[in-house]
């Protein structure tokens, strides 16, 4: 990755797709964890204990899929920031080492999002649009050139998302049948 002065940098990125805005526990210490784990797992790869300052900044992405309506269309960031607590404030330090991410979708289909991530993202990730419906919206409204990579990922989560749909249903009829005949 190349940063905006054309330096070169790398970073550590881990992506979480959530069906479930309710797990029975928060979300905000498992992607600390996780975000924990990815740092450690630098030690003698980025950094030897000997010098640190190799460490890579690590971001933890989690996309919530079915947000209740109060939560849903919303981004929020947690991030080591520094905070001087007495004294002068000491100038300069390296801390920005982790950025957590909750993109929350809605739930079914939305309005266009004002955020534009989240609008792009509630295309993408569309139950009831089509694949070539999806590239075209992406295309045309976001500037995405369609490469043969991206076509076929689409392809695939569209595929993915379809045969979930088909598997939940039959599972539903599957169920419904078995109430029906033990009752």
């Amino acid at each position: 990755m190349r940063t905006r002065d054309a330096e070169k940098i790398k970073v550590i990125v881990n992506v979480e797709a959530q069906k479930s805005y309710y797990p029975g526990y928060h979300f905000e210490p498992r992607a600390i964890v996780y975000c924990a784990r990815m740092i450690s797992e630098q030690i003698d790869r980025e950094f030897t204990t000997d010098n640190y300052d190799g460490l890579k900044k690590v971001y933890s992405i989690w996309i919530f899929f079915n947000a209740p309506e109060k939560d849903s269309d919303t981004i929020t960031e947690y991030a080591l920031e520094k905070k001087d607590v007495y004294g002068n404030p000491v100038v300069g330090g390296k801390y920005d080492y982790l950025s957590i991410s909750f993109i929350r979708l809605p739930k079914g289909n939305m309005e266009e999002s004002k955020n534009r991530l989240i609008d792009m993202l509630s295309v993408l990730f569309s139950e009831t649009m089509d694949a070539e419906t999806k590239k075209k919206i992406l295309e045309q409204k976001y500037d995405m050139r369609m490469t043969r990579e991206l076509e076929g990922g689409i392809s695939s989560m569209c595929n993915v998302g379809e045969g979930l749909v088909e598997r939940t249903l039959e599972r539903g009829i599957q169920q419904g049948i078995q109430q029906v005949i033990g009752s």
